[in-house]
């Protein structure tokens, strides 16, 4: 809906308020939301909210632009901000409310630059997850009406939080999306922030503009926050306060299948030396076991190294690239989803080609490893490590095994 420009008339002053919504169910929903709402704008209308998180799953192509980083949101405004707030209450979602400490002359500028924003030339931005999207977007109307008193304050803060620890944090009740975030995500995304940068995250703003204090139009400092009040709180959305750390549940994981690998490569070798490989059922459920667990690696090594490289070279994602986890996730492996059947046949050609692709996997992974002694390569992908680290040694034990002539000649 697009705000028309109020006329000017007599009554209460108009005031400004931050509404944070907490996280939901969705996995569009993690990160939480927020909007801005401004009472007794105008004798036309008495209340108007402004929203920078407006998206279509229907425009064209937005599944593509979405990979390829170059997504298209744009705010609003609507007359019916009881309503909207309503809904989130429905849904059984958190909700603060804060009244923000401005003066009228300052509420007037906030609502005629929202105005000015809502309009159809204006309203579209191009969306980026951490560092331009519906919070940062209120943090910056409410900071341009301060002439940039938050952004003073809060962008030399300190902060020992990282766009990955927070992306962790609220993403941990979501196994698939937690294990792709974390592969994906690249160096950008653990350098240390400031108080301003936190603010990408709805609570974190709200959090942040609480400890904030302004100098109002007499000189004086005040909180910039008059008061605040939970419109609802949530009776099933548990939020973490901090990361998990599952390390120790990676590397088990890493472990079992690397293991399962190369007992069933190294079972297959000792039974084939003695002839049995076309004769006893267990023999047959240990080839079957060894060809879908190496498979099935291969293929999700390979695929995930290649959309490593193609997220970092070709897509506009800033927080991808570059990424230490193609070391780990091998584009190397994809060919080896065809070698293995001839492998297990004892074809001694593709069975070299294996064991020197594997062997090459191992040795990226371990100089990932050891990379992470120097400074410079302080990307936090330790989950990664363990999960593939031993997955890819028993890959190329097992393929070692398998070589009828262990090794390279």
């Amino acid at each position: 809906m697009q705000i028309a420009a109020p006329a000017s008339g007599p009554g209460a002053p108009p005031t400004a308020y931050i509404i944070t919504i907490g996280p939901g169910d969705q996995s569009w929903e993690k990160f939480g939301h927020n909007m801005l709402e401004i009472r007794h704008a105008s004798d036309k209308y008495d209340d108007v909210a402004f929203n920078w998180g407006i998206f279509d799953f229907e425009a064209p192509n937005f599944y593509l632009n979405f990979l390829r980083g170059r997504l298209w949101y744009s705010m609003g405004g609507t007359t019916e901000a009881q309503k909207v707030i309503d809904g989130y209450r429905d849904a059984d979602r958190t909700i603060w409310e804060q009244e923000l400490n401005l003066s009228p002359a300052q509420v007037q500028a906030l609502m005629d630059y929202c105005i000015w924003n809502s309009q159809k030339e204006n309203r579209e931005y191009r969306y980026d997850y951490f560092r331009d999207n519906c919070s940062t977007r209120v943090r910056d109307a409410v900071d341009k009406a301060l002439g940039g008193q938050i952004e003073k304050r809060a962008a030399t803060q300190p902060s020992n939080l990282t766009f990955r620890s927070e992306t962790n944090r609220l993403m941990a009740d979501d196994p698939f999306l937690y294990i792709a975030l974390n592969y994906v995500l690249g160096h950008p995304t653990d350098r240390k922030l400031s108080a301003w940068d936190e603010m990408f995250i709805p609570m974190r703003f709200r959090e942040q503009i609480n400890e904030i204090s302004i100098t109002d139009e007499s000189g004086r400092e005040v909180p910039l926050v008059r008061n605040e009040i939970v419109l609802n709180a949530s009776k099933h959305v548990f939020v973490r306060e901090e990361p998990p750390n599952w390390v120790g549940w990676f590397t088990l994981a890493g472990t079992m299948l690397g293991g399962a690998i190369a007992a069933c490569g190294l079972a297959l070798s000792r039974w084939r030396s003695k002839g049995l490989n076309r004769s006893i059922m267990k023999n047959r459920l240990i080839r079957w076991g060894f060809i879908g667990l190496a498979t099935a690696w291969s293929f999700l090594a390979g695929f995930a190294g290649w959309f490593v490289i193609y997220a970092w070279t070709c897509t506009d994602h800033a927080a991808t690239h570059p990424n230490e986890n193609v070391l780990q996730f091998s584009p190397l492996a994809m060919p080896l989803i065809v070698l293995w059947p001839f492998v297990l046949r004892g074809w001694s050609k593709p069975a070299k080609a294996a064991w020197v692709l594997t062997a090459l996997m191992l040795g990226c992974s371990i100089l990932g490893l050891f990379l992470k002694l120097l400074p410079m390569m302080n990307q936090i992908n330790g989950n990664m490590i363990a999960l593939a680290l031993p997955a890819n040694a028993g890959l190329a034990w097992a393929a070692w095994a398998l070589n009828p002539k262990r090794g390279l000649t």
